[in-house]
């Protein structure tokens, strides 16, 4: 949505709107006016440190643009389970934790406080299950974090994951890397399947697009995820942007 603001301020532009409280100048005779460039004007610049306004129609996002630098901006972005400032450094929690370092530790050191983490959607629905989460409040609750979770969509394993995905019209089947073979180890029959997601790989279509060349093996669990089984499992892991 920001092009609809394009052109922002030249790189030389040293913008102390955020510095001063007050609104960016839109006289007819600034270089991007919107009067002279024929776009709309710039988002509104707002204070570091102004309490978030939800709405409605915006129950849980706020986002205040404090300065920009041609198409740089320092922003804060407030979220559900709190404020985080752009361009920011996110760690990656693939699986729900930050290898090494407990949330306490990320949050309590100055050198990290860390404002927000990643997880990896299709990690968690394999392991320990979506249904789960939402069981226990959500990845928050499970991992003792209090602050604002990212998570992607799964799509990224498409390419990651090339080898045990089979490409549908529907959406991908994954094989789950973590089962050994069913015939080499009885005891996975024991293993609960993935729920409505889990398809059997032989009910695939025969136009589909074998990235590897070879479909995934009948004897490991499948999970199918669809635009739909994304949304559903990041819901479930509680994420504060999806």
């Amino acid at each position: 949505s920001w092009r609809k603001f394009h052109p922002y301020p030249p790189p030389e532009d040293t913008n102390t709107a955020a510095a001063t409280g007050t609104a960016a100048s839109s006289s007819s005779s600034s270089p991007q006016s919107s009067s002279t460039t024929g776009t709309s004007p710039h988002l509104p610049y707002v204070p570091p440190g102004t309490a978030p306004v939800f709405t409605a129609a915006s129950p849980a996002l706020c986002h205040h643009v404090h300065a920009t630098s041609g198409r740089a901006r320092a922003t804060t972005v407030h979220l559900p389970h709190g404020s985080v400032p752009t361009p920011v450094f996110m760690p990656v929690g693939t699986k729900g934790s930050l290898k090494g370092l407990t949330p306490f530790e990320i949050t309590s050191d100055p050198a990290l406080d860390c404002p927000i983490i990643l997880a990896n959607t299709y990690h968690m629905a394999l392991a320990p299950g979506t249904d789960l989460l939402g069981e226990v409040g959500g990845l928050h609750d499970f991992m003792g974090w209090d602050r604002p979770i990212l998570t992607d969509s799964g799509g990224f394993q498409m390419v990651s994951l090339l080898k045990l995905a089979l490409i549908t019209e529907e959406g991908v089947t994954f094989e789950n890397p973590f089962d050994d073979d069913v015939d080499n180890n009885d005891n996975k029959n024991d293993k609960d399947d993935d729920g409505p997601d889990a398809e059997d790989i032989g009910q695939s279509s025969s136009s589909s697009t074998l990235a590897a060349g070879t479909a995934p093996s009948k004897k490991k669990r499948r999970m199918l995820l669809r635009p739909e089984d994304s949304i559903r499992h990041q819901n479930l892991i509680g994420s504060d942007i999806i």
